[in-house]
């Protein structure tokens, strides 16, 4: 295994360098290479990138008080929550106010989803002690059980995305697994239906010619089943593979390859392992210990005219929530000017009330921002609200009433406050 771990050490120690693409992804390509060094991201106003920007307070009772956001979803009814802290899925109105929640049962870890397809939130309880011991249950947007049965009413199949015009998207793996050999024929990793009937294959990869890629990851980023990097905008949504980073722009039509982004090696799964073709190798970079924030993907791909928004995703990472210091994963890039910025370095001023409008720590980095609805969303703990009021007062900012409420009636301890905001055309 010497010789082994020798050749694992040089590939790590590698720098991260663009593929040869040949056989299925030769199209590929043609794309262009975006290099993203996160160290270089500009900073900036708030007010620069988003408009018309709202805060919205969650209520806090002594029901509806939580810990902190582990995951958020926004549909056009409700806020849903998950919290760690007190073992619940929460529901809030769109104006937050508390809507009701359901407790986790004991032994169990529960994997939230929205099926966007038929509008339900799905909750699968899994047994800490047995993997293999699970059970779903199903909720409204507003949080009222609901039988399984009612999920089917929808002309988009189940755990689909929808595009619209009745068509959706559905995603596959070309990932074999420990034991076994790639095979020399074709997996598409995406699939278009027409109501529930298959149009059309899309992203079609051999286990051969791609054999790192299929044994080690196999899918596009968040092939989860509820889409939650995902956002579709007039039929188009963007994905991009794992590690390769490879983004492509899908229709119902086809999955055009749009550029490839690649990051320095000190911060991203190094590229070179792709080429590996042993999977005795390949096994022992399983093993290999990956470094905490390394980016091994990215998500929550969009375009905003001429500036493409993405987040990268990481295993692991490291919580900074005691320093007040951040990490850089949220990033916008001009494809004109070719200038990269952080959104993590993005300042609070006037147009937001000099209030911060994402969580400056932990939040930020590992969900991102979500967008409903043409607007995008993000959320602040009350500490760094109050703490935010406090320290510029002297700017005499004008507070809306929602928030002239909320610091009249709200403490550094309430529930976190919800941001809604337009991108800048």
């Amino acid at each position: 295994m010497s010789g082994i771990n020798h050749i694992l050490r040089k590939f790590w120690a590698a720098a991260a360098t663009v593929l040869a693409f040949t056989g299925a992804h030769a199209q590929a390509g043609k794309a262009p290479v975006l290099r993203i060094d996160p160290s270089r991201a500009y900073g900036g106003n708030i007010s620069d990138f988003f408009s018309d920007i709202t805060f919205i307070p969650l209520e806090t009772t002594r029901e509806s008080l939580f810990g902190d956001i582990g995951k958020l979803i926004v549909t056009d009814s409700s806020f849903v929550i998950a919290d760690m802290d007190t073992r619940s899925t929460l529901f809030f109105r769109t104006n937050g106010r508390f809507a009701g929640k359901v407790k986790w049962p004991a032994n169990v870890m529960p994997e939230i989803k929205y099926d966007r397809s038929a509008q339900v939130i799905q909750v699968y309880y899994i047994h800490q002690y047995d993997a293999g011991k699970k059970s779903l249950v199903y909720y409204s947007l507003k949080g009222q059980p609901i039988p399984a049965p009612r999920v089917r009413n929808s002309i988009y199949p189940q755990g689909h995305l929808p595009l619209g015009q009745g068509y959706s998207l559905r995603l596959n793996s070309c990932r074999f697994g420990k034991g076994t050999q790639p095979k020399d024929s074709i997996f598409y990793l995406a699939e278009i239906y027409k109501g529930d009937v298959l149009y059309k294959r899309l992203l079609p990869y051999n286990q051969r010619t791609k054999t790192a890629f299929c044994y080690l990851f196999g899918k596009v980023v968040n092939a989860s089943g509820d889409f939650s990097g995902f956002i579709v905008q007039d039929g188009v949504t963007y994905m991009a593979t794992a590690v390769e980073n490879l983004v492509y722009r899908v229709t119902k039509d086809t999955a055009v390859p749009v550029c490839q982004v690649v990051f320095p090696m000190n911060t991203a799964y190094p590229q070179n392992v792709l080429q590996l073709k042993d999977t005795r190798l390949l096994d022992s970079v399983t093993a290999a210990a990956k470094p905490v924030g390394t980016i091994m993907s990215i998500s929550k791909i969009f375009y905003n005219k001429r500036k493409l928004f993405f987040k990268g995703e990481s295993p692991y990472y490291l919580s900074y929530r005691s320093t007040g210091a951040n990490s850089i994963y949220n990033f916008v890039y001009d494809t004109l000017s070719h200038q990269l910025v952080s959104l993590e370095r993005l300042a609070p001023d006037a147009g937001s009330g000099f209030l911060p409008a994402f969580d400056p720590r932990d939040g930020l980095m590992i969900n991102g921002i979500y967008q409903h609805g043409g607007r995008i969303y993000s959320y602040v703990s009350s500490l760094d609200m109050f703490n935010a009021r406090d320290k510029t007062k002297d700017k005499h900012p004008q507070y809306p009433p929602v928030l002239q409420d909320y610091f009249k009636k709200q403490t550094r301890k309430s529930n976190p406050v919800l941001v809604s905001m337009k991108l800048k055309e």
